[in-house]
């Protein structure tokens, strides 16, 4: 899918090679028919689920949209030897109540986590944090903000409670 970000897309093709900057719609050989690509086809899409459930952490938490579960995990540094790992990713849903957002990014030896949640939604935010020490938000310690409430830490980090409004964390990094 990164082979079609680079070649200018922004939608899933029906076909890897469906454009290419050197060579357009026809292809090296010039055989490609243009006719027969679709440039939002979904039988490849569902990797995008795993962009936005995985990677931007977005999921649904109860029907019609209550309650979000934000957990986004961008992959390690050094994860894949050929390339750069992922640093950042910012992703939205329109639940039923409004736009969820989350976006995360890697900044040295900090991690940067934004949400917005709808009104009338609650949202269980996950970040990559030993303690609730490790978090900030708006430069604060998240003890003294409103509407952000510590539910436990865990194995994979500090499990946050986010009533409606918008947040921006910071983990580590101080």
């Amino acid at each position: 899918w990164g082979y079609e970000v680079e070649q200018g897309a922004n939608t899933v093709w029906e076909r890897w090679d469906s454009y290419t900057k050197e060579h357009g719609f026809n292809g090296a050989t010039g055989s490609n028919n243009a006719a027969m690509n679709s440039f939002s086809h979904y039988a490849f899409g569902a990797v995008m689920e795993w962009g936005f459930r995985t990677l931007a952490g977005i999921d649904v938490g109860t029907a019609g949209g209550q309650s979000v579960r934000l957990y986004p995990r961008l992959p390690s540094p050094g994860s894949n030897p050929d390339l750069p790992a992922i640093d950042w990713v910012k992703a939205d849903w329109r639940s039923p109540r409004g736009t969820v957002r989350s976006q995360c990014r890697r900044m040295g030896d900090r991690i940067e986590v934004s949400a917005t949640i709808p009104p009338n939604t609650v949202a269980r935010l996950v970040v990559p944090a030993k303690g609730p020490e490790d978090v900030t938000e708006g430069g604060r310690a998240i003890a003294l903000v409103l509407g952000v409430r510590v539910m436990e830490t865990n194995d994979d980090g500090v499990v946050l409670s986010l009533e409606s409004g918008a947040y921006a964390f910071v983990v580590g990094g101080r």
